[in-house]
């Protein structure tokens, strides 16, 4: 990853089965930045960085990481949402990448955003619909 001049400022070798980057997505307290990076299979991982220390936090790797895959960090930046444009949402602690739990939905989701308080997750699914999901209940 490099600025604006041209300097490295983060750097991740892609292994040749994760050749690229499909999404990249800054947390709210600008300490981490996640990359969808897609295989030439069609699996794919999240990587998460801390981009302060500069040191790669977490690979996730997970069968649930696919194709249309997308990102999206809690206002805290304690918690990242993975599955946007798909019907299962993953809940992902940022800090270690381990996985908190999946939501299995009926419809495909196609755009999430967090509430101030980062308990709660609205999305709209292609059904038209608008939902919530507490994050916090078991």
């Amino acid at each position: 990853i490099v600025n604006k001049n041209n300097s490295v400022i983060l750097e991740y070798f892609l292994e040749k089965d994760y050749p690229g980057v499909r999404d990249v997505l800054y947390s709210p307290d600008n300490k981490f930045l996640a990359c969808v990076c897609y295989g030439q299979s069609k699996d794919n991982i999240i990587v998460i960085w801390d981009y302060i220390a500069k040191q790669k936090v977490a690979i996730i790797s997970d069968e649930e990481i696919l194709d249309k895959n997308g990102i999206l960090f809690s206002p805290n930046s304690k918690f990242l949402i993975s599955g946007i444009n798909t019907k299962e949402l993953t809940l992902w602690e940022t800090e270690t990448g381990f996985k908190i739990k999946t939501f299995h939905l009926q419809n495909e989701v196609l755009s999430a955003t967090f509430s101030k308080n980062s308990r709660y997750l609205a999305y709209c699914n292609a059904k038209g619909e608008i939902r919530f999901l507490d994050i916090t209940s078991e």
